[in-house]
């Protein structure tokens, strides 16, 4: 330290042009101590505190330099130099090259490093955040990429007036049986997906490259998307075909509750046959969703909105109103299914929700 010391006390004691600047460099000898006692002997003007800004520091010390000063700024820590690295290149180094050297530039920076201090660097240092890719995300990245690779995408889109469905969940959810269940829209979309099924069956099936076979699937387990914390999560509910609105509620309920707690175990994010995919929670009207891995399709939920619709009463007579309005879009396996059952599960779905009653049939 005192070399250092010594050798900017020469250079301060040589050229009149030379002066130092930097973080805490005056009155408390900056970093290490290295500046210690300079201002005292030199003067203020040759041992200027700068503010803790590090851009702003080279800035002044490359404007110093064109006005013929020979500025020694000190950077007061290694890791604190980022923010200045823009004034560096774009800057300095620039200036010299392009003047083909006639502006010699002669700026130190000066970052101090080791010295066996374990200090805490409290402003930020990075124009960047890193962080480490594991857990949830890189197993959820590496399933995405594989099904976008692995499967030709085919997504279709449809926009539907919902409010039929809208008006029987307020029933539904005011009846006794459903009190204490929370029904949400989202389980009458997935109860008409399952009602769309039947007829398309390709839409519930996996491809099997190995044995060169299409393995329909007689059972479904509806995969459910869920952002969490960690990332998003697909558990599916076993059989979903099987149950009632009521159970199929209480399923959503349960596994919604468990993926944002954290808790989805991985046996519950295994054999999902289809899934979906609410979009909408987030404002959102549309999407093109990537395939689960090993599923033919996935349909994304839009955001439920109150939008003027064309009416058609009995008579054929047209006239607007406001109604409960959502997209839907399918995302599917073209070697799996066709354009046309594509297009014929999803406005299926889209009927369902239209008018309810088309259940029944």
């Amino acid at each position: 330290m005192k070399a250092l010391n010594d050798g900017l006390r020469q250079a301060l004691l040589d050229d009149p042009k030379v002066l130092l600047m930097g973080e805490d460099i005056g009155r408390l000898g900056g970093v290490f101590r290295v500046t210690d006692g300079l201002r005292k002997e030199f003067g203020d003007l040759k041992g200027i505190d700068t503010p803790l800004g590090e851009a702003g520091i080279v800035g002044a010390a490359i404007g110093l330099a064109m006005r013929g000063y020979r500025p020694v700024c000190e950077i007061q820590f290694d890791g604190f130099v980022y923010p200045a690295v823009n004034q560096i290149i774009s800057q300095l180094a620039k200036l010299r090259h392009r003047s083909a050297g006639l502006l010699s530039m002669p700026v130190v920076i000066r970052i101090p490093y080791g010295g066996g201090i374990g200090s805490i660097e409290h402003h930020s240092e990075s124009p960047e955040t890193r962080i480490p890719i594991r857990g949830v995300r890189k197993h959820t990245a590496a399933a995405m990429v594989a099904s976008a690779f692995t499967a030709p995408h085919v997504t279709e889109f449809i926009t539907v007036d919902v409010s039929a469905t809208m008006r029987l969940r307020e029933l539904v959810a005011g009846r006794r049986e459903f009190r204490e269940v929370r029904v949400t829209p989202l389980v009458f979309f997935a109860r008409a997906l399952l009602i769309a099924l039947a007829t398309t069956p390709e839409a519930n099936a996996s491809w099997d490259e190995e044995a060169q076979e299409i393995v329909l699937k007689h059972y479904v387990n509806l995969g459910v998307a869920a952002a969490t914390d960690r990332g998003l999560v697909v558990p599916n509910i076993k059989s979903a075909d099987r149950m009632s609105l009521r159970e199929l509620a209480e399923a959503f309920a349960a596994l919604t509750a468990t993926a944002r707690a954290g808790r989805t175990s991985p046996q519950d994010m295994l054999g999902g046959t289809i899934t979906l995919t609410n979009v909408g929670v987030f404002g959102v009207d549309t999407g093109t969703p990537i395939l689960n891995p090993g599923e033919a399709a996935i349909l994304a939920v839009g955001a439920i909105r109150r939008m003027p619709w064309v009416v058609q009463d009995d008579n054929g007579d047209e006239r607007i109103e406001p109604r409960w309005v959502t997209q839907l879009a399918l995302s599917f396996d073209h070697r799996l299914m066709d354009g046309k059952q594509g297009s014929e599960l999803l406005a299926d779905v889209a009927a369902v929700l239209h008018e309810p009653g088309l259940a029944l049939l």
